[in-house]
Parts: structure tokens; sequence; C-alpha cells
């Protein structure tokens, strides 16, 4: 009866043990204003770096959305290790790997091991959740970024992140209705005008035996990036010929949210965590708190 009572207390616990599959699955996450070019070049450098591991058999990944979970700063990564005996546990090699790619500047790797069976959770960066629901979305904004900084201060808590993306950087422009009025210009002639320039207009559709292709109209991408682009953005007036976007149109810069997380109709805020226990392993099954 003692010796099983000494087990019950030191026999490590748990829903499931942790697998060794052989693959890791990881998110990287960068900052909010990234561009995706930035982002692609950051993701590229991450890839590189775990592809030079040697035990790592192959590596892929993409950014931008993946999944209603994911958003246009975020990416993800597909790690295929060597067979078992060929290389250390998958806990030491997820340390190792956190170690190598800790240097790239601007983007966090999150990684946790591929398991056969996952129970409940959302697919996140880390291994534990705790979720925040709120009919009003500014009020859960406002307290989402409270509960974060309180569990940054547990000792037990490592790799704390959240999937709340609240303040991406937005440009507002506000149509000066007199100046574009007495040109002729209407609010849709400036909507319209952007639309052909950014938003990616179909045009035309050309069919072949097997597939279809759309043409679309767009601003070359070297000039898109920016709100300096905006002044490359002429607007027909009906009195004044082309007259520059800029002189019809005052920028406003605020904040958006990249996206906005829902259950059902209410709307999200995660908070996702690693326990102190973990700092060298980073493992991953899906628990909501």
């Amino acid at each position: 009866m003692v010796l099983t009572g000494w087990l019950f207390v030191i026999i490590p616990k748990g829903f499931f043990p942790e697998q060794d599959t052989g693959l890791i699955l990881g998110v990287t996450q960068a900052a909010q204003d990234v561009s995706p070019a930035g982002m692609a070049t950051l993701q590229q450098q991450v890839l590189a770096l775990v592809q030079k591991d040697p035990t790592v058999a192959a590596a892929s990944g993409y950014i931008g959305a993946g999944g209603a979970t994911s958003t246009e700063n975020q990416g993800r990564v597909f790690i295929a290790l060597k067979p078992n005996g060929q290389r250390p546990p998958i806990s030491a090699v997820m340390a190792r790997l956190n170690q190598e790619t800790s240097g790239v500047a601007g983007l966090r790797l999150f990684m946790q091991p591929v398991q056969d069976i996952n129970i409940g959770g959302r697919l996140t960066a880390t291994q534990y959740q705790y979720t925040l629901t709120d009919v009003d979305f500014t009020e859960l904004n406002r307290w989402a970024p409270v509960v974060q900084s309180a569990l940054s201060k547990l000792p037990q808590v490592i790799d704390l992140t959240t999937d709340q993306q609240s303040a991406a950087p937005q440009v507002t422009l506000a149509i000066n209705r007199d100046v574009a009025s007495r040109l002729g210009i209407t609010a849709a002639d400036i909507d319209g005008v952007l639309y052909d320039a950014f938003g990616q207009r179909p045009i035309s559709q050309l069919f072949t035996s097997l597939n279809q292709y759309f043409v679309i109209m767009e601003v070359d991408p070297n000039f898109q990036l920016g709100p300096n682009a905006l002044q490359r953005i002429y607007v027909k007036s009906q009195t004044a010929g082309m007259v520059p976007l800029s002189e019809l149109v005052t920028q406003q810069p605020t904040v958006t949210p990249l996206s906005v997380q829902p259950s059902g109709a209410v709307p999200l805020g995660h908070a996702e965590l690693q326990p102190e226990s973990q700092r060298s392993a980073r493992p991953g099954r899906h628990r909501d708190q």
C-alpha cells in the first residue's frame, strides 16, 4: 500500500501521454504592421535555419490566412524529423530549434509535436488557451490585454502570446466633398478608382480546355506599398481632367483589428501560454481553460 501511494505521487499524470510522431507543427508570428513581403522574408529565414538542423528531414511552410485563427502576420511551418534512432527525443529537437531560430529579429516561432489524437481547443501557437468571450467587442479589446498582462506575471508561465490582433495600422480616407463636387467627382468615382488600383477587379475571363483564368486590373505591385501609393492615383474629373487623389481626400492614420475570432456570434480573445515545466520542450496538446 505504501509503494502504491508513493507511485501515485511520482508517476507523471495527464489525459494523454505526449507522442513522438516525428512531426512538428510550428506557428510563426510577426508584428501586426509587417508587410506581406516582409513576412515572406522572415518566414524564409526561419525555414532556412530549420532545414540546416541535422535532425530535420524536411521542412516547408506558408504565410497568410490559413484558417479561422490565422492572420496576415502569421505563418505555418511543418517539420518532418529523421527516424527515432537517428535523432534525440522530439522535445530536445524543439528546444534546439527554438535556440537556432531565436536570432531572427521580428519573428517568433512556436512549436508543438503533432499528436495522433487532439481533444478540444483550437489550433494555437502554444499548449494551453485561456479564452475570453464578450458580445461587446470594445469591452473585449479593453480587458483581454489586462488578462494577458496578469498571466505574464505568473512564474509558471512562459511563451505567452495572444491571437488578439487589434492594433494593425490603417489609413482612413476622408473625402473633401466640397472640392470633389466642384470638380464633378462623386464618392462612387473615388471608390471605383481605389478598387481598380488595389482591389484586383476582374475585367475578363479566359477559358481553356481544362482551366479558366481571370484577368484582373490593379496597380503595379511595386507601386502599391505604403500610404504614399495614394499620391500616384488620379481620378478623372468632369471639368479638370485627371485630378490627384491626394487633392480630394485627407489621410487619417488609425488602427484596426487584423481579424476578429468568433465563437458562433460572440467575439473571442485568446491568451495562449506554455507552463514553466515545458520551458525546454514546448510540447502541445490543445486544452480549453
